[in-house]
């Protein structure tokens, strides 16, 4: 349902404000109610949660956020935002900040897990999310809108041309519990793109690997996707060591990176190094 009144209240803030929307921010507001109650119920957000939510533009989540969570941390790099944002509710910190070059150590505890809300700006979605995954110790869950191709790779399965490392590195720190497609009737101004929302619950229990050498080793391997994953990998390892762990591992010599799943990636990681 298309909140008329929010699409009036938003145009009236934003001519007022002499603020005109920047493409460089993605700056598309969600108008639909519907979807906006949605997100909220998606993120399992209660009055014991704090919410981190990363681009907070002209507050329409936010001012929901603060009527369900003990707190929001509501960052936004867009001055023109930042006192509208403040005169919210008592229980929102604004931060104006770049979410790329903010030290999370600062702002958070690692004692009190924080579940992430954000609508995901489509020209740095990628660096946003692996800022966030790299610190997967402070969330509890992610409800991440992204756009609908975007999220497709992270849904993707093997053997498919989506199927990417971004999709092992998603998968290795999360469980996908929700997912759900967006009309570019549900914000103002209407983006060209459908977009999804996808709901994300960090791992309980992740593999006990280096895990930055482990994403290096995956995202070399699908460099050359359609080379054949022994060939890829030889550059950097013998030959003879790669057969035997492959053998061992019931590996057939011809499969590409796209062919296996993050289990077997963990195992062929473990056993090379």
């Amino acid at each position: 349902m298309i909140d008329l009144c929010k699409i009036s209240n938003l145009i009236f803030f934003l001519k007022k404000n002499g603020i005109i929307l920047k493409k460089k921010f993605s700056q598309n507001f969600l108008i639909d109610k519907n979807i906006l109650n949605k997100i909220i119920k998606t993120a399992e957000i209660d009055r014991e949660d704090i919410v981190l939510e990363i681009g907070a533009g002209a507050g329409v989540l936010t001012k929901e956020l603060a009527l369900k969570a003990k707190k929001v941390i509501a960052i936004e790099k867009d001055k023109r935002f930042i006192n509208h944002l403040k005169k919210i509710n008592s229980n929102v910190l604004v931060l104006e900040k770049d979410f790329l070059k903010l030290s999370l150590d600062e702002i958070l505890n690692k004692n009190e897990k924080v579940k992430v809300i954000s609508n995901l700006p489509y020209n740095i979605f990628s660096l946003i999310i692996s800022k966030l995954l790299k610190h997967y110790y402070f969330f509890s869950n992610l409800t991440l809108m992204m756009q609908y191709e975007v999220a497709k790779r992270i849904l993707a399965k093997p053997s498919t041309k989506t199927y990417s490392s971004f999709t092992l590195f998603v998968n290795f720190y999360t469980d996908i519990c929700s997912f759900f497609k967006i009309s570019p009737n549900a914000f103002f101004p209407k983006p060209k793109v459908y977009s999804s929302l996808v709901h994300l619950k960090i791992r309980q229990n992740l593999p006990e690997i280096e895990k930055e050498q482990f994403h290096l080793f995956v995202k070399n391997a699908f460099q050359q996707r359609r080379k054949k994953l022994l060939n890829s990998l030889r550059k950097k390892i013998p030959i003879e060591t790669l057969k035997k762990v492959f053998f061992k591992l019931n590996l057939d010599e011809n499969i590409r990176a796209e062919n296996l799943t993050l289990e077997e990636f963990i195992k062929l990681f473990n056993n090379l190094f």
